[in-house]
C-alpha cells in the first residue's frame, strides 16, 4: 500500500513529473488522458501541475503508482513557487486551458443544435408527410410471412395511396 503524504495547504501547487519508456505508447496515452481529465496543466515536457488539495494529491499519487507499474519513473512534488511563472500566470494557464475545453463543448453543442434544427425542418417539409405516411402504413400493415407450415398474409403497403401499390403488377 502506498502511503500518501498529507498535503501541506500552505504550498499552493502539486507537480507530477514522470518518464515512460518510448515503447509504452499506449500507457503514455492512458496517462495523458487521465491528466487531461484531472484538469492538469503541462509544465515543460514532463511535468503537470494541479492546485494542492487532498483530492489532487491522491490523483497524482495513484497516477505515479500506475506510471511506475508501466515501467516508468514518477514523482509528486509539492511546489511553493515556480521561478519563471507567477501565481497569477499559473492561474491564467488553468483558466486558458478550461476556456479551450469549454469552447470545444460549446462548438459541439452548436453543431448538434444545428443538426437538430435541420432534422426538424426536414420533417416539416411537405415531402416528409409522404415519408411519414409510408412509415405509418408499414407499421399498420401485415407483413408477409412464409416458412415451415406458415401461410402467407397480405403484403405490406410500401407506398402511400395514390403513389402506387406493392401489390400492383407494375403497370
Amino acid at each position: 500500500m502506498v502511503e500518501m503524504p498529507v498535503p501541506n495547504t500552505n504550498v499552493p501547487w502539486l507537480l507530477l513529473t514522470f518518464t515512460l519508456p518510448a515503447k509504452r505508447a499506449s500507457d503514455r496515452v492512458k496517462v495523458w488522458r487521465k491528466l487531461q481529465r484531472y484538469g492538469s496543466v503541462p509544465l515543460g515536457n514532463s511535468g503537470y501541475l494541479l492546485p494542492n488539495d487532498a483530492a489532487n494529491q491522491e490523483r497524482f499519487e495513484w497516477l505515479a503508482t500506475a506510471i511506475r507499474k508501466y515501467g516508468g519513473d514518477a514523482s509528486v512534488v509539492q511546489v511553493q513557487a515556480i521561478d519563471n511563472l507567477s501565481t497569477p500566470q499559473l492561474i491564467g494557464r488553468f483558466a486558458e486551458a478550461r476556456a479551450r475545453d469549454y469552447q470545444e463543448v460549446i462548438q459541439e453543442l452548436q453543431r448538434l443544435s444545428s443538426l437538430s434544427l435541420q432534422a426538424h425542418r426536414f420533417f416539416q417539409q411537405p415531402s416528409a408527410e409522404a415519408g411519414r405516411g409510408v412509415i405509418g402504413s408499414r407499421r399498420r400493415s401485415p407483413v408477409a410471412v412464409s416458412g415451415k407450415g406458415g401461410r402467407q398474409s397480405e403484403p405490406a403497403r410500401v407506398c402511400p395511396k395514390g403513389l402506387g401499390d406493392a401489390t400492383s403488377s407494375g403497370s
